[in-house]
């Protein structure tokens, strides 16, 4: 009787532990998804005409704070002209850290 009381005890903090760490883990978007929130943003000040991004995260250090990234480039039309920039997002939240115009 005592082993199985210990073998459930073990189960459930085993289970407990596992969805402990699933949900304290950092989740991270694709790149895609952040192609999408950038160009979402982006969309309200320029006329975007094409887009594309790194498909590997990198980390990258602003302001003495550390993030994962990912990095990418807009083009966007400004009458006839197209004019190029380069931006870098949070990875866990597609949030624009950098956007130069090249």
């Amino acid at each position: 009787m005592k082993f199985k009381n210990i073998a459930i005890a073990f189960g459930v903090g085993l289970a407990g532990g596992y969805v402990l760490q699933k949900s304290l883990q950092k989740s991270q978007l694709s790149p895609e998804q952040v192609m999408q929130i950038v160009k979402r943003a982006a969309k309200k000040s320029l006329n975007i005409d094409g887009a594309w991004v790194y498909l590997t995260p990198e980390d990258y250090y602003q302001n003495g704070l550390s993030y994962k990234v990912y990095k990418g480039g807009l083009t966007a039309k400004d009458g006839e002209n197209l004019e190029h920039f380069d931006f870098i997002a949070d990875a866990s939240t597609g949030t624009i850290l950098d956007l130069k115009a090249q």
